[in-house]
């Protein structure tokens, strides 16, 4: 009984002070809020229209010796035919386990590791991404 007591006092205890706390933390109306104007520039990158019709966007960032490619390809689950459903994935997770004439995977992740950098990619619905970092 004396424990049921501390317990039940130490309860009645917590719940008033979250509930005191309500109006503070919750009680303002988001409609009614102000906020200060966000200042945000960001970057211009280049255009580039290659001949054959491929997009790239350059932007070079010398603040950090950092190297990031990042590739989108119009391709995914979505464009399979009906016989071959899961071609996409399958076709996504051998370019990056597969290796390659010369090379194993696990010799492509040693030199990458080697680099410090890493790849990956990532096949979606409608689109497939290669990325890398140095």
């Amino acid at each position: 009984m004396r424990f049921f007591f501390r317990d039940f006092i130490f309860g009645f205890f917590l719940v008033g002070f979250l509930w005191a706390g309500t109006p503070t933390l919750y009680g303002a109306d988001p409609r009614q809020m102000k906020f200060d104007p966000v200042d945000f520039d960001p970057p211009k990158a280049d255009r580039i229209v290659l001949p054959k019709g491929m997009i790239l966007y350059f932007l070079e960032d010398h603040t950090l010796p950092l190297v990031n490619i990042q590739l989108m390809i119009k391709t995914g689950d979505i464009y399979d035919p009906p016989d071959k459903v899961g071609v996409a994935g399958l076709t996504g997770a051998v370019m990056r386990r597969g290796g390659t004439l010369n090379k194993s995977s696990d010799a492509i992740d040693e030199e990458l590791e080697f680099m410090a950098a890493e790849y990956r990619n990532r096949t979606g619905t409608r689109h497939c991404e290669f990325e890398s970092f140095a």
